[in-house]
């Protein structure tokens, strides 16, 4: 809330990220430079991370995948109808401005590269409808194996450089966009990759930085793109970002406040009456073949309610927040959470994690669990 010390400090915070993006020479230092965003979650070429491994849901595989692109959808880039057209000329002009507000003097050629980068990598990324296919974007490869797919990044020392050597296979879900992405490592010229990497850790910070850049990443992404015509007060935003950073902090003081044990139990005592009702009428249907009954009641049996609130908390003791920068705590908070999330790899799913925050109002299932979530907030 401290936006006169936001101000002041002005874009002092990303200075050692574009220090570090200056020192780019070649291939090699410009993957070392991309495995320290994705350290801190500025977002690079690519996207990576942990989860449940499709087709064996007990544990943990590392997974990548297509990314690196700022707007929504590839399709943004490639249709050449006049919306498409006008939204990439906003786009550059949105860039260019960014740019400028760092005080760049060659703003708009250097938002012309961003651009031709991204529709690159737009070119090579899966459609939509091909990325929501399981079995396309299941394609498990050993690291000697993912040798073939890049010959100039090696995934062997970007596992090394996350502290995870020990990662021995991967989840590609689009092998063709590494492919192409191995072509662009070395036919696009360091300083355009300097250029681009530059803007997506400017973009990525953007609400955390001085007004002008909040501003101006608020006017095209939630104006222009969503047709949102005011930001919410900042306590709102504010309450957001310590919800998506200290979630469960936060949700232990929630439950105390708003959800007793008593309402817990009411909620176990509804859901237990739905799948009793759930169980007699998968025995009953008559358009339920007899081995699809039996898996059926078989997922049934194995499904999970989780109510109100995980029960074993984060522990954020290792995660320093002070008052001397606002953008340095969102770099560590994304540090934290991205160093929690690879020091699962290869390690069994904890079935008792949430993927919503105690206050949220929503409500969710997760396939790899068979587990159905009501946080408190939504109750």
């Amino acid at each position: 809330m401290d936006e006169q010390a936001i101000e002041a400090l002005g874009t002092k915070p990303l200075d050692p990220y574009l220090a570090a993006i200056r020192k780019i020479k070649d291939v090699r230092s410009l993957q070392a430079s991309l495995t320290q965003m994705e350290k801190i979650g500025f977002g690079g070429i690519f996207g990576a991370g942990v989860g449940p491994d499709q087709k064996n849901s007990t544990m943990n595989i590392a997974t990548i995948g297509q990314g690196g692109i700022s707007l929504p959808d590839r399709d943004y880039y490639l249709k050449q109808d006049d919306k498409a057209k006008e939204t990439r000329a906003e786009f550059l002009q949105h860039v260019t401005k960014m740019f400028e507000l760092l005080d760049d003097t060659t703003a708009e050629a250097q938002a012309k590269t961003v651009l031709a980068i991204e529709t690159k990598l737009a070119e090579a990324s899966m459609d939509r409808v091909e990325a929501r296919n399981p079995l396309k974007t299941y394609n498990k490869k050993t690291l000697a194996e993912m040798k073939d797919l890049n010959t100039n990044f090696s995934w062997q020392q970007f596992f090394k450089d996350l502290g995870h050597p020990e990662v021995k296979e991967v989840i590609v879900r689009q092998p063709d966009f590494f492919k192409a992405l191995n072509h662009e490592l070395t036919a696009t010229p360091i300083p355009d990759w300097q250029i681009y990497l530059r803007w997506r850790a400017l973009t990525s910070t953007a609400g955390s930085l001085p007004k002008r850049f909040a501003a101006e990443n608020f006017r095209f992404y939630s104006t222009y793109l969503q047709g949102t015509k005011e930001q919410l007060p900042r306590w709102r935003r504010c309450v957001s970002v310590v919800d998506g950073n200290l979630g469960e902090a936060l949700g232990q003081e929630y439950v105390k406040k708003y959800f007793p044990p008593t309402a817990k139990t009411k909620m176990t005592e509804m859901i237990d009456n739905l799948l009793a009702v759930l169980r007699e009428d998968l025995g009953q249907v008559e358009w339920m073949s007899e081995p699809t009954r039996k898996q059926a009641l078989e997922k049934l049996s194995q499904f999970t309610p989780r109510i109100s609130h995980t029960d074993k908390w984060q522990d954020y003791s290792k995660l320093a927040i002070n008052r001397s920068s606002y953008a340095d705590n969102l770099y560590r908070s994304a540090e934290f959470s991205i160093r929690d999330n690879w020091d699962k790899v290869g390690k069994p799913v904890d079935k008792g994690e949430w993927p919503l925050s105690t206050p949220t109002l929503n409500a969710g299932y997760l396939p790899t669990a068979n587990a159905i979530f009501f946080p408190a907030g939504i109750l």
